[in-house]
């Protein structure tokens, strides 16, 4: 069997190292009693220590799950936000092309998803509506951006305005829609 490494006083993340347990796991790993930069005690497997693997007590994931669960995480109008933020910004998402890919941005203060939630439900957001632009030109901010249907959405996106004739035009059927002043 290969010699203990002495870890005590070596930091590991949130862990330093404080003493050798008497703790062995069932294939005789050595555990170290270590405090973590919150106060808690635990014993950790040193490979566990050494790989990287175990790095707090458990506080630093209770942290990143607490910054992400927001009231609005998990909800229709989160996801629309993500999706909005993932279309203009990653050019590996569905839509880049049509989005990011063409230079429409999000503006600052939607980067935070509960500052976009809270505008939206001040601005008329309800379940199942979705969010649109204005003016497919520009970015994403409240002044360029309302709630409609899909229904609305996806007539809208087959059609194309045109400032001389104040009115727009249906790209698939080569018409004038029916309603003109949308």
């Amino acid at each position: 069997m290969p010699k203990a490494i002495d870890m005590v006083g070596r930091v590991y993340g949130r862990l330093k190292v404080l003493e050798r347990s008497t703790k062995r796991n069932a294939c005789g790993d050595i555990f170290w009693k270590c405090r973590c930069s919150c106060g808690n005690e635990v014993e950790v497997s040193g490979n566990c220590l050494r790989n990287g693997h175990t790095q707090s007590c458990g506080c630093y994931h209770k942290e990143k799950q607490h910054v992400k669960k927001h009231i609005f995480y998990g909800t229709r109008i989160y996801n629309i936000w993500a999706l909005m933020i993932q279309r203009c910004e990653n050019p590996k998402a569905t839509g880049y092309s049509k989005y990011g890919g063409k230079g429409i941005k999000v503006c600052a203060e939607w980067h935070d998803a509960k500052t976009f939630c809270e505008w939206a439900i001040a601005n008329g957001y309800v379940e199942p509506l979705t969010i649109d632009r204005i003016d497919s030109e520009k970015d994403y901010c409240p002044e360029n951006c309302r709630f409609i249907t899909l229904e609305e959405n996806s007539r809208l996106g087959s059609l194309k305005w045109h400032e001389s004739q104040k009115r727009c035009y249906s790209r698939h059927r080569n018409e004038w829609p029916s309603r003109q002043n949308i």
